[in-house]
């Protein structure tokens, strides 16, 4: 007979795991704060800690996905810094689309879907 983990064992499991993710994050942004903001640049090395490996051009595209979602006014002459909403929506989509832009991970499934034949 096969032993089976419970539901809420499993969803215990993933919501600790994701409480320590983020508790990382957090601790790795503050480490570099000042004044509640971090530097674009310590965003870079924070996205490079966490093993991905992006162009400023995607970096740029997600500051951009990132002020439209959390409707962040454009500042004149570009944001230097940013705020912890700013790096953990950065750092939830780049996970939630394997390391992707959006843009990336759209044209990814745009191929799937037309060189998939089942």
């Amino acid at each position: 007979k096969m032993k089976m983990l419970s539901r809420v064992y499993v969803f215990d499991f993933f919501k600790a795991y994701e409480d320590k993710v983020l508790k990382g994050l957090e601790a790795a942004f503050l480490s570099r704060a000042h004044f509640g903001a971090v530097q674009l640049r310590h965003v870079q090395d924070m996205i490079k800690e966490a093993g991905y490996i992006i162009t400023p051009e995607d970096f740029q595209e997600l500051l951009d996905e990132a002020a439209r979602y959390l409707d962040i006014p454009e500042k004149k002459g570009g944001a230097r810094t940013v705020d912890l909403s700013v790096v953990t929506f950065i750092m939830d989509a780049l996970a939630d689309r394997e390391g992707f832009t959006n843009s990336q991970f759209e044209r990814c499934k745009k191929s799937f879907e037309h060189f998939d034949v089942n």
